[in-house]
């Protein structure tokens, strides 16, 4: 189906009989000599398939099956990522994403890189084993404390009444505004959902629940820096190219479980584009961003703007700016407050934005 021959790909026969064509055929039992010229019969049958570096998502997906069929195989990659952030604020609780590596090498030259062995984490290994006891199950560098792909270990009283006080985009609660970044989110279980218990009381979508495994030897790699929602929203990504991303947080917006199990799994877009910044997958990031721009509103714009994240992302900062600037009409007269908390220290990193608000209102011939 992918078959590309090419001249220094064709390979040589051997004949038993010599070599064919002109000359003089030796009698007798003689050495095995090399043709130079096998038939197409020959090439069809020596010549492997191969898959053209253009090849569509799902042209890639149909190749790694194919490659099953005979290989036994479709999964051969193990990813495990942290799901959780617990009480002391450390993220734990890992939990394995499988994936084919033929995809996940034509998404970015970081896999590429990764699956290809030259890494020492690379080595195969057995994709059925559980999580190794030698290693480390949580983490307190991961470098994203509002990532709301991870599950938080209880959601406490406190937190949930916080979470009302945050009066979304209340400039008269300046101060109050800031916690919708890091309100955590509440998951709802819709009816209809199919769930099963756990031994520790938690629900679980059974769309999650681990079934039986067949696979064989593979690579396993552990992700320290990428929740396990997200990662396991990439690799879906990767096969079929959809992605289903969730509302911000700073809109504390229930997010429920109930999908049907062919749809995309649901992923932060804000987790997401410090993904697809940090692989350098354009596409990928492009639609996380856009997304973050769709869900814009004057109520979480301010908190948005000042968050942790948006200092490190220059176009997210671009785009929010822009947001504000068009709506200068409502957004003036908090300028001064927000530019008070960053003065007295309470937001470090953001003067940048501010600086580029400032810029852009006062270019933009905006009068105060």
């Amino acid at each position: 189906m992918f078959s590309v021959a090419s001249a220094f790909d064709t390979p040589l026969r051997r004949s038993a009989d010599g070599p064919k064509g002109p000359g003089k055929k030796k009698k007798g039992k003689g050495p095995a000599t090399i043709s130079e010229t096998p038939s197409p019969s020959t090439l069809e049958v020596l010549l492997p398939p191969t898959l053209p570096l253009n090849a569509s998502k799902p042209q890639v997906l149909q190749a790694a099956l194919n490659m099953s069929l005979t290989g036994g195989q479709f999964i051969d990659t193990k990813f495990y990522c942290f799901s959780r952030r617990n009480t002391s604020g450390a993220v734990d609780k890992p939990l394995a994403v499988y994936a084919n590596s033929l995809a996940l090498k034509r998404a970015t030259p970081y896999f590429e890189n990764l699956l290809s062995g030259s890494f020492r984490e690379s080595g195969l290994t057995d994709l059925n084993a559980t999580y190794p006891s030698d290693r480390p199950s949580s983490s307190e560098d991961y470098d994203y404390d509002s990532d709301s792909d991870l599950d938080e270990e209880e959601i406490r009283d406190e937190h949930a009444r916080g979470a009302e006080r945050c009066v979304d985009g209340d400039a008269s609660q300046a101060g109050n505004a800031l916690c919708a970044i890091d309100a955590p989110l509440v998951t709802e279980v819709t009816e209809g959902d199919h769930v099963a218990v756990q031994d520790s009381g938690d629900l679980i979508p059974t769309a999650h629940l681990p079934l039986d495994k067949a696979v064989g030897k593979g690579r396993t790699i552990y992700i320290k820096d990428m929740g396990f929602m997200t990662w396991q929203a990439l690799v879906f990504y990767i096969y079929t190219g959809e992605i289903s991303f969730s509302p911000l947080k700073s809109k504390h917006a229930p997010v429920t479980q109930s999908r049907e199990l062919y749809q995309a799994p649901p992923c932060s877009p804000k987790s997401m584009y410090r993904l697809a910044e940090k692989y350098d997958m354009r596409e990928l990031k492009s639609k996380a961003l856009d997304n973050i721009r769709s869900q814009l509103t004057k109520d979480i714009i301010w908190p948005e703007l000042f968050s942790v994240f948006t200092s490190r992302y220059p176009e997210v900062q671009q785009a929010q700016v822009e947001f504000l600037k068009n709506n200068a009409s409502y957004t003036l007269p908090e300028i001064p407050r927000w530019a008070g908390l960053v003065a007295e220290g309470d937001l470090p990193h953001s003067g940048a934005a501010l600086t580029l608000l400032l810029r852009a209102l006062m270019g933009g011939g905006t009068r105060w």
